[in-house]
């Protein structure tokens, strides 16, 4: 609708208002009506203002993954040697949450002379962590012993829910997920062929396409 430049203004006003109408109109008809908000610009963040959590022992590694727990506890990281420590902040640090079976401080931390590589198979590496908040459950996805369940307040694995899938044994689990609602578990394997300790450079220098999603 065209407005005369002697209109009053509350015609013109108007104008534009049934102007922006027709657009909204327009717009919504595009996205199947579904009224699109316009994108704004985030801020950049702070890397200054980040903190480090270093873990104690100059020959520990890790963390491949990090979780929260239903009360946003933690986080909580695998390392080598098997264990899962808990941050329990700057006052107390790190603590051992949990640890796969046949872990033993004597056996499995490494040195300078027994690097956390040749006691892994051995020790396990969890890898992939995730918490089923409804439960407290802890899933962590060991590169050696498979997909391990931890009750809640962790400790020693109890249950082992998997070591093979499809009649093939799990040479290199990596990730696990938790549907929160269902409660069901999906896991990953990188590869059938190679394992993590020393032949984990194998699996891309070599094309390998034998990784599994599984549930």
């Amino acid at each position: 609708m065209a407005v005369p430049l002697g209109a009053p203004a509350l015609e013109r006003g108007r104008s534009r208002t049934w102007r922006r109408a027709d657009a909204d109109s327009a717009q919504r008809a595009k996205f199947g009506g579904q009224r699109c908000s316009p994108v704004h610009e985030t801020g950049t963040i702070d890397g200054s203002r980040s903190q480090r959590l270093n873990l104690r022992g100059s020959q520990l590694r890790g963390p491949e993954s990090v979780a929260f727990d239903g009360a946003g506890a933690g986080p909580y990281s695998g390392v080598s040697h098997g264990r899962v420590l808990k941050w329990n902040g700057r006052a107390l640090s790190w603590s051992t949450y949990a640890y796969s079976r046949g872990y033993s401080a004597k056996n499995c931390t490494a040195s300078r002379v027994r690097p956390a590589e040749l006691s892994e198979s051995k020790c396990g590496r969890p890898l992939g962590l995730r918490f089923h908040y409804g439960s407290g459950d802890l899933y962590i996805a060991d590169a050696y012993k498979g997909l391990m369940r931890f009750g809640p307040g962790g400790g020693q694995a109890t249950v082992l829910l998997a070591t093979k899938a499809d009649g093939v044994p799990l040479r290199f689990t990596n990730g696990v997920d938790v549907n929160q609602v269902t409660g069901e578990v999906s896991f990953t394997g990188s590869s059938m062929n190679y394992q993590r300790s020393q032949q984990h450079e194998r699996v891309t220098a070599t094309g390998d396409s034998t990784g599994r999603l599984m549930k």
